[in-house]
């Protein structure tokens, strides 16, 4: 009976060691076939930027069943796998490198990846790698040349090259009078995005510089490119120019003058004053030369006449032509000399009474105040005798001498008085009559000449 268990439990214990022998054959061998189906490796990341990446892998053994799909997966957290993100590239069936792009990703932020590879019996892993995307900046922008420049605007433009990372949202160009201009000064708004553009700059005064940078911005902020600068134009037109008062007038000249206040956009090439007895002179008339350029001047006008009024008007010339200022007039002052007089011949003689005079011919620049004779029996009555005084001013003049003495010669000299002083004509004389009929007499004229003379009736004949 012991002997039949005993064989009994040796056939027992043969079979259940069989039947692990072929538990073992069927699946350990299987696990071992598992273990070795897939190999993949992580290679390279590259192309980092903002949002994306570029990455390689390497199928090293696809195993025996070949691989169903395989690619990249990634996380911020290390060790993802296809549960994160994940790039699907499908099968393959050969070993070799293979690559992908990791897109969506954000800014400055650092990623973790492995390649990995699946089939029917599991999915491989490769190694980790980690990178770091970059971050956002200020977009890279520079300016065209300015052109088209007139009085008031000119064209301009940029490109931008880099946006920075993010999109930008304004662009063009600003500018000032001053250096380094912000979008704070005058500025274009010329679209938004990355690449050219043109910007048209208007309102600008002429004859200005101006200074000028492209700028762009994006949510960084805004960044301006290098800065250029230009003049506008400046239209062409006559100077403009004052005509000062005259002074120091003399009898043949006088100070004027002028003030360029404006060249007008050229250059001034001549300046001076015009003069001429009419009025509106010009530069054909009597004119000075007193430089060039704008600002004030002085003329010195010579040659003139005394006693004379004169018109005068400051100039000045630029490309365009010659603009005069308004007009002054002055008149000349005068050299004063004693007037110029003569003594008329005595008429009207009779025996205490005859009448005398003279011509004042000119005043020698200053008003006479005084006008008439000198009378005595003796010659040079002018030291001796009478002096009888009735006019002023020019022009001829006569007066009665009474209380006379018959038969009596009298020497007789016209005078005239300015400021200068006092003027005397030739000395004539003449005989008064005797009383008797026909009486005979002589009357000298202011030559000398003696003459006879004889009374008819009331009349004194020579």
């Amino acid at each position: 009976m012991n002997r039949a268990k005993n064989i009994l439990s040796f056939y027992t214990l043969n079979a259940i060691v069989l039947m692990f022998l072929i538990l073992y054959l069927l699946f350990g061998c299987k696990k071992l076939e598992l273990e070795r189906t897939v190999m993949v490796a992580t290679g390279s990341v590259t192309n980092v930027s903002y949002a994306s990446c570029s990455i390689q892998g390497t199928i090293i053994d696809k195993g025996e069943k070949g691989i169903d799909q395989h690619g990249f997966c990634w996380a911020v957290a290390q060790n993802p796998t296809t549960a994160n993100n994940k790039t699907q590239l499908g099968s393959k069936n050969s070993t070799g490198n293979f690559s992908g792009n990791l897109t969506g990703l954000s800014a400055n932020t650092t990623y973790y990846v492995r390649a990995y590879a699946q089939n029917k019996d599991g999915i491989s892993y490769g190694d980790q790698k980690s990178f770091s995307t970059l971050a956002y900046s200020l977009p890279t922008v520079t300016i065209t040349p300015i052109s088209n420049i007139t009085e008031n605007s000119a064209q301009s433009g940029g490109n931008i090259t880099d946006n920075g990372g993010a999109l930008v949202t304004a662009r063009g160009v600003c500018w000032s009078t001053s250096s380094n201009p912000t979008t704070a000064d005058s500025k274009t708004t010329d679209g938004s995005g990355t690449g050219s553009f043109t910007s048209s700059i208007t309102g600008l005064t002429q004859n200005t510089t101006y200074y000028v940078r492209a700028y762009a911005t994006n949510s960084v902020g805004t960044a301006y490119g290098n800065e250029v600068n230009f003049t506008t134009s400046q239209t062409i037109i006559s100077p403009t120019v004052t005509t000062s008062s005259a002074s120091d007038i003399a009898e043949t000249s006088a100070t004027v003058g002028g003030n360029v206040t404006d060249d007008g956009g050229a250059t001034v090439t001549a300046r001076g004053v015009c003069w001429s007895t009419s009025q509106n002179p010009t530069i054909t008339d009597e004119h000075t030369t007193d430089g060039s350029g704008t600002g004030s001047f002085t003329s010195s006008i010579t040659g003139l006449t005394q006693n004379t009024t004169y018109y005068v008007r400051a100039y000045a010339t630029n490309s365009v032509g010659t603009a005069y200022g308004n007009e002054v007039n002055f008149t000349t002052s005068q050299t004063i000399i004693s007037p110029m007089v003569t003594t008329s011949s005595a008429s009207d003689i009779a025996e205490t009474s005859a009448t005398v005079g003279g011509n004042v011919t000119a005043d020698g620049g200053a008003t006479v105040t005084e006008r008439e004779v000198y009378w005595d029996t003796s010659q040079n009555p002018e030291t001796t005798g009478t002096k009888l005084q009735i006019e002023s001013g020019t022009g001829s003049y006569s007066t009665s001498l009474t209380g006379l003495t018959a038969g009596t010669t009298y020497y007789i000299k016209a005078y005239a008085i300015n400021s200068q002083g006092e003027a005397l004509g030739s000395e004539v004389s003449f005989t008064t009559n005797s009383g008797s009929g026909n009486e005979t007499g002589t009357v000298t004229d202011y030559d000398g000449n003696t003459y006879n003379t004889v009374q008819i009736g009331n009349q004194v004949w020579m």
